[in-house]
């Protein structure tokens, strides 16, 4: 399969090598740091003049979207629509953003693929706009709403530890191996719906689930005190549950088999 990512960062640049380990043929953009990838090239958003692509990158298979929210002063959404401006939404077979599962709202309750977005920060609103917006005009693209993000190098308990925080409610996080794993069997589906939840179905308190991964990284635990709001949210996965993906990284712990994995 020919697969173009945009936004080689910490997740595109490790799924793009993944991938091509599998046997797949990846081409991918960056923005400043360059990347190890030998199908790769500059790519900044949004665009400000025509430029020109390469020809396998542009009539890939499946073209992946992976620039984070925070990578610029313009809206995600603007600097995708300034690519696609020039480029058409049919160029390729298939189209998966990554966006987050923040449009579901930080006090949402108990949710899944078919509940109501509820963003209630800015940021939450301007994902929720991106993904109506590309959904509405590319009838082949499924948004992939992540959870937070973890890894051996990546993970939240790196600034937490020793810190007074008062954070509440259950985690809703994936570590990297089981969402490129995830996005393996993705992309082996003929048929997609037109979001999909990916979020490892283990959700302790926060409290309870930093303090347990301050002693896996050998760090000293959070210092807890009471939170000014408690917040509840636990984000589902119907699709994972429907093709009973098997998780590497269940507990959430970053185990050894992630990085042998990669």
């Amino acid at each position: 399969m020919k697969i173009a990512v945009i936004g080689l960062g910490w997740l595109g640049e490790s799924l793009a090598h993944y991938l091509t380990k599998k046997g797949h043929t990846v081409w991918g953009t960056y923005r400043q740091s360059g990347s190890q990838l030998q199908n790769s090239f500059p790519l900044v958003l949004p665009l400000t003049e025509e430029i020109t692509l390469p020809d396998d990158f542009l009539h890939a298979d499946v073209l992946i979207l992976s620039l984070p929210p925070s990578g610029s002063s313009v809206p995600l959404k603007d600097a995708y629509q300034s690519f696609f401006d020039q480029f058409p939404y049919h160029s390729w077979g298939r189209i998966l953003l990554f966006n987050s599962i923040s449009v579901y709202g930080e006090n949402a309750g108990l949710v899944n693929e078919k509940s109501i977005e509820q963003p209630d920060t800015p940021r939450a609103q301007a994902a929720c706009d991106l993904e109506s917006s590309l959904i509405a005009k590319c009838q082949t693209l499924t948004s992939l709403r992540l959870g937070g993000l973890i890894g051996e190098n990546r993970h939240p308990i790196r600034s937490l530890a020793g810190k007074e925080v008062s954070l509440s409610g259950p985690i809703n996080l994936i570590s990297q191996i089981d969402l490129i794993r995830a996005l393996e069997m993705i992309l082996q589906k003929e048929e997609l719906p037109r979001k999909i939840n990916l979020v490892t179905p283990h959700h302790p308190s926060k409290e309870e689930y930093y303090t347990k991964a301050a002693g896996r990284f050998g760090l000293p635990a959070p210092k807890w005190k009471p939170a000014a709001e408690e917040n509840y949210r636990i984000v589902e996965s119907l699709f994972l549950k429907e093709i009973n993906f098997k998780f590497l990284d269940p507990a959430l712990l970053v185990s050894p088999s992630e990085r042998l994995s990669l």
